[in-house]
């Protein structure tokens, strides 16, 4: 049975402006096969696995965060550090882990599959609802 895209403007949208994304992302043209390779294979992905993808993304998100509010650098590699780099860090990570809320962040998920699918499935509705 064929679908019409025209039944879906979302989607259109939405697929659209992904592959303008992986066209600039590969320096390639609307008719390279390797952006919409890409989006279909994303297509033909369980569901499951893009949001635990998603989920692992915003979690690291917020754990970056929680180190660069306590000036920790991250950019330097541990072995190219001095003693005494190593020693702040060390000194300014436990100061923010003393801290309830930021020990928290640091040591556990902020976000979980199930709270993270009813919340895009809400939104979800919401903006087909608007349609």
């Amino acid at each position: 049975m064929d679908k019409n895209i025209s039944l879906n403007p979302g989607f259109k949208k939405l697929y659209t402006y992904n592959l303008g994304l992986l066209v600039q992302k590969y320096d390639a043209t609307i008719g390279c096969s390797i952006p919409h390779s890409e989006l279909h294979h994303i297509l033909n992905t369980p569901y499951n696995i893009i949001l635990e993808n998603f989920i692992s993304v915003i979690n690291y998100q917020y754990k970056y965060k929680v180190i660069k509010k306590a000036g920790i650098d991250i950019h330097t590699h541990p072995a190219l550090m001095t003693e005494d780099v190593k020693l702040t860090n060390l000194e300014k990570l436990n100061s923010i882990l003393s801290q309830y809320n930021f020990n928290d962040l640091l040591l556990k998920d902020a976000w979980e599959a199930k709270e993270a699918d009813e919340l895009i499935t809400k939104q979800l509705n919401n903006f087909i609802n608007e349609l």
